[in-house]
């Protein structure tokens, strides 16, 4: 998001959907939808139709490019990029601790079940292990990190 805010700040005009692509080098999809979304609906951007041109030539253009706006802008900005990165590492944290658990719960399970027992039993303990499993990591260890 901070890369499109940057390229719509050296110009006054804006730029089409179509032209930010191609400066910016990224791809035209759903992931730039989402971003222009959310630069919309936050009030950073607009979206307009110059006049004399036809709704395939809208452009996207800073709704302030000066003055404090600019400021708050950039500051939020940073903050939504360490947000991400801090929402990363907790996600990777619960991750690895919800699959220790089920890991030994597995095992514990298995050891302690008939070791003679068919594939099938096995197969189907294994499953209710996960969903128990499942149940204990959404208790435990998802709403600590929450």
């Amino acid at each position: 998001m901070k890369n499109i805010v940057q390229l719509l700040y050296i110009r006054n005009a804006g730029f089409t959907r179509k032209e930010i692509v191609e400066k910016l080098g990224i791809t035209d999809g759903g992931r730039l939808s989402s971003n222009l979304n959310a630069l919309i609906a936050s009030d950073f951007i607009i979206k307009y139709v110059p006049f004399g041109y036809g709704k395939r030539e809208e452009h996207y253009k800073l709704v302030d490019t000066y003055g404090r706006r600019n400021e708050i802008m950039s500051r939020e900005l940073t903050l939504i990029e360490k947000m991400g990165a801090e929402f990363e590492e907790r996600a990777v944290a619960v991750n690895e601790e919800a699959y220790e658990l089920l890991c030994g719960m597995e095992e514990k399970l298995l050891k302690d079940s008939d070791t003679e027992s068919s594939f099938e039993n096995r197969y189907v303990l294994r499953t209710q292990v996960r969903m128990l499993a499942e149940e204990i990591v959404m208790q435990e260890v998802v709403n600590v990190f929450h």
